[in-house]
Parts: structure tokens; sequence; C-alpha cells
């Protein structure tokens, strides 16, 4: 089993820090989270902890933008429950 909490803390820097990750996270937050070796009850606490399963494209760019960024935080909440 990954170490969960090193493992959302690497997801939230890579989402704040990798463009091109952060898209992805945008395009399909959950399909990233479960690609990254989290369980599925980690990934459902961390959306459900942002809110938001899939952003896509529909979005204004900001709009995107900020649920990323909610996702990135929400790792950062669930980290702290492991």
């Amino acid at each position: 089993m990954a170490d969960i909490p090193a493992t959302l803390a690497a997801i939230a820097e890579r989402i704040e820090s990798d463009e091109d990750f952060a898209m992805r996270v945008g395009e399909d937050a959950r399909a990233v989270l479960e690609a990254e070796g989290l369980p599925d009850e980690v990934v459902a606490a961390v959306l459900a902890e942002a809110e938001s399963e899939v952003v896509g494209f529909a979005l204004p760019a900001e709009d995107a933008q900020l649920a990323v960024t909610r996702i990135a935080a929400a790792a950062r909440v669930v980290q702290q429950r492991y």
C-alpha cells in the first residue's frame, strides 16, 4: 500500500508546481488520484473535501484553476487524517 500522507503531499505539491499535471487533474481528478495508487476511500475523501470530481474545459479558466487548487488543498486536508 502506498504511503498515503506522502502520496497526498506529493500530489498537492505537484498540482501547484506542474502545469501539465494540474491540467490532467482538471480534466479528471478521480482518474489522476487513482493512477497515483491511492485507495478508493482516500480518492473519495479528497473529492468530497474538494466538492469536485471533474473540472472539464467547459469552465472558464479561472474557475478551472480554482477547482484544481481546491483538489490540492483537499489533498492536504485528507493527508492530516492519516
